[in-house]
């Protein structure tokens, strides 16, 4: 009886190592960039001719309370159609109000297109999802829900982060749906301060929104994507209460106002160009389109390369291709301290080669605060800035989804200047070995347990960083 046991207890075992090795082996080597597309890549494609006349103009969005008020008046601004995409969304004051928003939207006949990450997205089955998914103007999406018949798919995962209206005004950059992001009244947890572009197509050309719809209409007909429920009718009564709760609860806060075109031009400043880069959609490793396409354009630079990322978790081939930047430019990269990081894989996996990174060329800063960083972009000299999802961490380079709009416009590169430097003065350089210079601040006291945790973690995730 022991002996049989064993036997299927090892048995057991090997068929949960097979299923992890199906899981995470895939993602262990790195796919290349197709030979293709890098001939057919120009640097000259992504600058416009230096009149700032471009179709779209942008804004940037760095305060929370703004970021979400924006969002409702972009809800109320749409007459005809409304698209949403998000990775995570959490419980809370702000997301009750968003879905409340949405669902008057559609009351009034606005089609409302929503797609999550199926794994992430936080709506799972539940009240909220039936309230939305019951409406018949909303159409509710996930994608790559988890499927434990498709264990190589299980850690491709959505990313991105946009809204917008009737396809002329959009909401794009690093901001999950939750209240962390864009702290609200009695709100009294760490936040995480983030950008967002505001974008609005004037009507003089093509615009980038139409690119970001195109790409969301991909995203919904990927065959790792499916309605959120079979038969979204069945739902309705059981959601009736919960989506009127939601509609009275946005009614009560006090209805936001459309947009005017006053409004657009005061929140913006012109742009010659506006450029989506994208990662490929698969279920399994993609070509890391964005970081390749992102150091063609660093390589260009004459003085300066600004990276702010939340997480830094790279190969050491990335590693010495950013090392070689530095030896010919300025390279600044601008991420959390283990003080301000909530992130234990992401960050543990930095402290593994935190020294290495900052002995190679790049300078550090790390930001010092309870609070924390999560925004994410590339400022190439005083005129290029790639703002959107991407973070400079292995999940974003070849795993995840992911959308960044390069931005040829050097006043809207003074504006996010403007904020970093506001973030830079609350940060601490890090020198070759690890330790902070002196700065305009302190180093933020850790407490003993997360500094265990974070370092005792290192010498595992950093194993696994190819996954995080």
């Amino acid at each position: 009886m022991k002996k049989r046991l064993s036997r299927a207890a090892l048995a057991a075992l090997i068929l949960v190592l097979c299923y992890a090795a199906a899981a995470i082996v895939p993602y262990a080597v790195p796919v290349q960039v197709d030979p293709a597309f890098q001939d057919a890549f120009s640097r000259g494609d992504f600058y416009g001719d230096g009149t700032l006349s471009g179709p779209d103009r942008a804004g940037y969005v760095p305060i929370p309370q703004d970021a979400f008020a924006l969002r409702l008046s972009l809800i109320e601004t749409a007459r005809h159609e409304l698209i949403f995409s998000s990775y995570s969304t959490e419980a809370g004051e702000t997301s009750d109000l968003f879905w409340g928003a949405l669902l008057c939207a559609a009351d009034r006949g606005v089609s409302v297109r929503i797609i999550l990450d199926g794994m992430f997205g936080g709506l799972g089955r539940g009240g909220t999802a039936q309230a939305l998914a019951a409406h018949p103007n909303i159409e509710l999406v996930y994608f790559n829900p988890i499927n434990l018949l498709r264990p190589h798919t299980l850690n491709s995962r959505l990313h991105d982060k946009y809204l917008i209206a009737d396809r002329q005004v959009m909401l794009l950059g690093g901001r999950n749906l939750s209240d962390a992001y864009f702290d609200p009244d009695g709100y009294d947890g760490p936040v995480s301060h983030d950008n967002d572009v505001l974008v609005w197509n004037t009507g003089g050309g093509d615009s980038v929104i139409g690119d970001v719809a195109a790409y969301f209409e991909s995203a919904c007909a990927h065959e790792l994507s499916e309605p959120a429920f079979g038969d979204p009718g069945r739902q309705a009564g059981s959601a009736r209460v919960q989506a009127d709760g939601l509609r009275e609860k946005y009614r009560s806060y006090g209805a936001a106002q459309p947009l005017s075109e006053q409004q657009l031009t005061d929140l913006t400043v012109p742009t010659d160009k506006i450029t989506l880069i994208s990662n490929p959609f698969t279920g399994l490793p993609k070509q890391p389109l964005i970081l390749w396409q992102l150091l063609q354009l660093a390589e260009t630079a004459q003085s300066e390369v600004r990276i702010q990322s939340p997480y830094t978790v790279i190969s050491s081939d990335i590693r010495e291709q950013l090392a070689g930047l530095a030896t010919e430019k300025r390279v600044v990269l601008l991420t959390n301290s283990l003080a301000s990081s909530p992130n234990p894989p992401a960050f543990s996996a930095y402290l593994w080669n935190r020294a290495e990174l900052a002995a190679s060329g790049l300078l550090i800063y790390e930001y010092q605060s309870s609070d924390s960083i999560h925004g994410k972009s590339v400022l190439i000299d005083d005129r290029l800035s790639a703002v959107g999802s991407w973070n400079l961490d292995e999940r974003s380079i070849d795993i995840d989804t992911e959308v960044m709009l390069v931005i040829d416009s050097a006043p809207f590169q003074q504006l996010l200047r403007a904020r970093q430097g506001e973030i830079l003065a609350q940060s601490l350089p890090v020198g070759p070995d690890g330790e902070y210079l002196p700065g305009s601040v302190g180093p933020l006291p850790v407490p003993a347990g997360k500094k265990a945790l974070f370092y005792g973690l290192s010498i595992l995730s950093h194993l696994f960083g190819f996954l995080i």
